[in-house]
């Protein structure tokens, strides 16, 4: 089934975070999971900047579906587009976890960004990170099956994290796989399954191990 990997899902933690100083210079604020940051045609005044937690950015589809693009960790920004223009939010973006994020009015991240190495570094690597990150996961829904797509995940992992043992196995759920990929748990538990029976892996409770990497 897998002959030629050609995306990598795996992104690594951002290294490069905003000193107290910077974060002073905006409104802490705190809010719990399932929290609507901002809905689809939303005029956004405030850059967010995560420190902790993660968002999830939700396309609606036109017969009211909700699918999870793409997920904003920390150390990231949300809404950084409005620096630019002023224009609507194309997502509706919701808190995955309690999350605490420390928010900049568009006049003063524009300042910052102009006068402040710092901020300006952070920002770009920040930027950079959730590009490489939509643009693969975009192009890979099109071109990757829900098990191609699985299989790859695991094996980035695999790579990048400890293992329980030799045998490459990963502790994950189905819920945490789908929540990273933006796919539904079902198709997740469907694809696992296939995986499974073609010989890829071996499943038991939120422990999958890796049998064949090619």
């Amino acid at each position: 089934m897998i002959t030629k990997f050609n995306f990598s899902y795996f992104i690594s933690q951002n290294d490069i975070s905003l000193s107290e100083d910077i974060l002073n210079m905006g409104q802490k604020d705190t809010v719990k999971s399932n929290y609507i940051l901002s809905n689809i045609g939303d005029k956004i005044d405030y850059i967010y900047y995560i420190v902790g937690g993660k968002l999830a950015l939700n396309a609606i589809s036109s017969d009211g579906k909700e699918k999870s693009c793409m997920f904003i960790k920390e150390n990231m920004f949300y809404g950084e587009a409005h620096i630019y223009n002023s224009f609507p939010t194309i997502f509706k973006v919701v808190t995955v976890v309690p999350t605490v994020f420390v928010k900049f009015k568009i006049q003063l991240a524009r300042h910052l960004i102009e006068t402040s190495q710092e901020f300006r570094m952070v920002f770009i690597h920040a930027q950079s990170q959730k590009i490489r990150s939509m643009t693969g996961e975009i192009v890979s829904m099109m071109i990757h099956t829900p098990e191609e797509r699985v299989l790859h995940y695991l094996i980035d992992q695999s790579k990048h994290n400890k293992c329980e043992n030799k045998e490459k196995t990963l502790c994950l759920s189905q819920q945490a796989i789908a929540e990273v990929l933006g796919m539904h748990r079902v198709t997740v538990a469907n694809a696992l399954l296939k995986l499974k029976k073609e010989g890829y892996i071996s499943c038991a409770r939120n422990a999958i191990t890796l049998l064949r990497l090619e």
